[in-house]
């Protein structure tokens, strides 16, 4: 289990906090949630909070996802949200803002959130060429993520070797990077994200549960 707190940054401006935290639970199950606010001057235009948490296990060494649920409050547009994964019925049941809807579930599918922990879990095991069917609002998302080389970095926790993941997506400019440390089990300790506007830049500010190896 750990907790790792990020720092958001867009255009040189400190914008908000993360905070991802697993934990275990019983039976065999974990937590991975995440939680999110604005800072700073962007709390004046934006005050929302984002809270995600997804309940998973491991089955045959992968992730495989429970439930997820994902709330923001405090701003114009409020949303509640809930994914309930029916692995023995083969059914995702999903409800936004009271709203139910019911989809089949592809094996393999992950929530928005659990990807972080499933990444981790393959690079851990040298997977180079990755590819993960996501839920998200009641449809199902490909995320195509692909090793390109290790950069060593300057972090909170201090100098490490980390394993660079990319993200495309088909159509359009917006590009994800994540620096993933391989003496902290392949947390990412950076990510950015680039699109034609601008970056948004996640940096870790701090961490507890994990040391580096």
């Amino acid at each position: 289990n750990f907790r790792a707190t990020f720092m958001l940054n867009a255009r040189n401006i400190d914008v908000g906090t993360t905070q991802w935290e697993l934990a275990p639970l019983s039976a065999g199950r974990f937590s991975f949630s995440s939680r999110s606010e604005a800072v700073g001057i962007a709390k004046l235009f934006r005050d929302e909070r984002i809270n995600e948490r997804s309940e998973w296990q491991f089955v045959d060494g992968q992730v495989r996802p429970l439930h997820y649920t994902y709330s923001r409050v405090g701003g114009k547009r409020e949303r509640d949200v809930s994914a309930q994964f029916d692995w023995d019925k083969a059914q995702l049941r999903y409800s936004l803002n009271a709203k139910f809807s019911t989809t089949p579930l592809i094996k393999g599918t992950l929530d928005k959130l659990v990807y972080v922990i499933a990444l981790m879990n393959d690079l851990s095991h040298g997977v180079n060429d990755i590819g993960y069917q996501i839920a998200d609002g009641g449809r199902t998302k490909t995320y195509q993520l692909k090793v390109v080389g290790e950069e060593q970095i300057d972090t909170v926790v201090g100098s490490l070797r980390t394993t660079l993941v990319e993200r495309t997506q088909s159509g359009k400019s917006r590009l994800t990077r994540i620096w993933c440390a391989q003496a902290l089990n392949f947390l990412p300790v950076r990510i950015e994200h680039i699109e034609e506007d601008g970056t948004l830049r996640f940096t870790l500010t701090a961490l507890q549960g994990l040391t580096v190896k």
